[in-house]
């Protein structure tokens, strides 16, 4: 008897790719909040952050690339780029007018 893989099923995280992605979004989110306090209030620092935003979402991307599955990362760049609006755009929008 065959058996046919679900794709689907293979986009499943294990258990341990699921706690490194938990750990690298966690880093991340950190990272970005730290840096709205440097923008909000700059003089509270004592000393001035040694990353950009830019550095922030590279080093999160590589994570994840590691991370992850070809498949699996393939769906979350898809994922982020629907969610930051880059890709998907309503069809009444003021840009395809």
């Amino acid at each position: 008897m065959l058996l046919h893989r679900c794709p689907a099923a293979e986009q499943q995280p294990s258990s341990s790719q699921a706690t490194a992605v938990k750990q690298a979004t966690q880093q991340e989110l950190q990272q970005l909040s730290q840096l709205d306090a440097a923008i909000v209030a700059p003089p509270a620092l004592p000393q001035p952050l040694s990353f950009t935003a830019e550095q922030v979402l590279r080093q999160y991307d590589e994570a994840m690339l590691h991370i992850l599955t070809p498949g699996q990362y393939s769906a979350f760049q898809l994922l982020q780029e629907r969610q930051s609006g880059l890709q998907w755009q309503p069809a009444n929008s003021p840009t395809q007018q």
